[in-house]
């Protein structure tokens, strides 16, 4: 009789317990792989989420009735939202507690915000969630209405930082009166003048000529408190000065320039309509009181030119 060998259909059992272990081992990997992409996905959303890069400020006079507005800040990673929210704190700026409602950019200074200090709490969001709240200074302690009697006169001092001036009352001890925030200026503030009879600021930021780039001249409007215009030149910028009549701004263009320029800008549009050759290295401007001349200090230059 002939040996009867395996049967068709099935294997060995050695085979099919190979197969087995093979099968489960897959199925392994499959789910390790699954949870180590999961883990990076979440690290990733972390990482994509916004991250303060400076953080909001807010604008405007501490006083009963006047309107503050908060910055965003500088975040990173493109927010979509922000969320705002102001809290109203002790004179030092401590003690914090969130007001009802008061979850718009703006806020209006009430009755009971009166002897406090107040600061702005930001959020951004984007796609992958939201950001750590980022908090703003603390104003100046706020004040009720200002009298309506008297000369109305004010000697104020204003303090540049990159992106923020700080004002203080000189009368009072130099009590700090409000902050205003100019994002704008975070490129890096090197100059700034006025103009009293337009109450008008100029302020010029940006690079200071050769390696450094152009440079930009941002008009702050004082009593209105806003930003009238900001004007990119092609050209470095410094320390300038505007006439008496305010009409013409006399811009160096840049301690780091060889060209030894000052350019003559129209204070309404901020066009360019002339220039002066001086001392190479153009970096301070000084202006005579009756405007008829200007005194233009080259950096890199012995001579003051005039």
């Amino acid at each position: 009789m002939a040996a009867e060998g395996p049967r068709p259909g099935r294997l060995p059992a050695r085979v099919a317990l190979l197969l087995l272990l093979l099968a489960l081992v897959l199925v392994l990997a499959g789910l390790l792989a699954t949870v180590g992409l999961g883990e990076h996905g979440a690290q990733r959303a972390r990482v994509l989420r916004p991250s303060r890069l400076s953080p909001p400020a807010i604008t405007g006079v501490a006083r009963l009735g006047r309107r503050l507005r908060a910055s965003r800040g500088r975040w990173s990673h493109r927010p979509l939202s922000y969320t705002y929210s102001w809290r109203r704190c002790n004179a030092s700026g401590t003690r914090c507690r969130a007001i009802r409602h008061a979850t718009r950019r703006t806020h209006v200074v009430a009755a009971v915000d009166v002897g406090s200090t107040l600061r702005v709490s930001v959020i951004a969001a984007n796609a992958a969630g939201r950001s750590q709240p980022a908090l703003s200074a603390h104003t100046a302690v706020v004040r009720g209405r200002a009298p309506t009697t008297g000369s109305g006169v004010q000697r104020l001092e204003y303090v540049f930082d990159d992106g923020l001036i700080s004002v203080y009352d000189i009368d009072r001890a130099f009590s700090l009166v409000k902050t205003i925030s100019l994002p704008q200026t975070d490129a890096g503030i090197r100059g700034a003048t006025g103009a009293p009879s337009t109450h008008m600021l100029f302020i010029s930021y940006g690079g200071d000529g050769g390696g450094n780039g152009n440079g930009s001249v941002l008009a702050y409007d004082l009593l209105a408190e806003r930003v009238v215009s900001d004007v990119r030149l092609p050209s470095g910028i410094d320390s300038g000065a505007v006439s008496p009549d305010a009409s013409r701004l006399y811009m160096p263009s840049g301690e780091n320039s060889a060209s030894g320029i000052w350019n003559i800008l129209n204070t309404a549009n901020g066009a360019i309509v002339g220039t002066i050759r001086a001392g190479a290295g153009p970096h301070n401007t000084i202006l005579s009181a009756d405007g008829r001349f200007v005194y233009l200090g080259g950096r890199n230059h012995n001579y003051l030119g005039v």
